[in-house]
């Protein structure tokens, strides 16, 4: 990521939810992002026991050139820090909660806990939904609908939960091999 882009989305992340990574961990965590003196700080909400240990409960977010850290500051602890999605929090969603955010540039939504994905193909002037999405590779069950009524009037009990309306999410690098 550019620094430009790093800035950018930072400035997204102000006052709003983030999942990440540090180091070469393979447990997400879960904060709340804000700003205090020209700096950014994520207040973590829920990560494994021996990640909340080694961090603490607050980190300052230091965006470097190309690449994101994470200090742990009465320790002065740093760890590399990998920026998987940034939130707005949804629950139990209705169609125009999803439109309201969609009229403010947020084009895709996912729901954590059953890993579905819901997201408004630009180019197709379509909505799909993707149930039990298993990860960045593999697909779970997709369809597509002309609008959010309609996909909302056909997937209720899916839509049921907190959802996130995705501000930033990371991409995969490379090919997939």
């Amino acid at each position: 990521m550019q620094p430009q882009e790093l800035d950018t989305v930072m400035e997204k992340a102000k006052k709003r939810y983030i999942d990440f990574y540090l180091e070469d961990d393979m447990f997400e965590i879960s904060g709340l992002c804000y700003e205090k003196n020209h700096e950014y700080y994520v207040t973590k909400l829920s990560a494994v026991d021996h990640i909340l240990h080694i961090t603490g409960p607050e980190i300052r977010v230091n965006v470097g050139l190309k690449r994101l850290s994470a200090t742990r500051e009465d320790q002065e602890k740093t760890f590399e820090m990998e920026l998987n999605r940034v939130y707005d929090k949804i629950k139990d969603p209705q169609a125009e909660d999803f439109q309201r955010h969609f009229s403010t540039g947020v084009y895709q939504f996912f729901q954590k806990d059953t890993d579905t994905l819901v997201w408004y193909d630009v180019e197709e002037k379509a909505w799909y939904i993707e149930l039990n999405k298993i990860n960045m590779y593999f697909s779970g069950e997709r369809k597509k609908y002309p609008t959010l009524e309609a996909l909302f009037n056909e997937n209720q009990s899916q839509l049921k939960g907190i959802w996130q309306a995705l501000h930033y999410v990371a991409q995969v690098d490379g090919d997939i091999v």
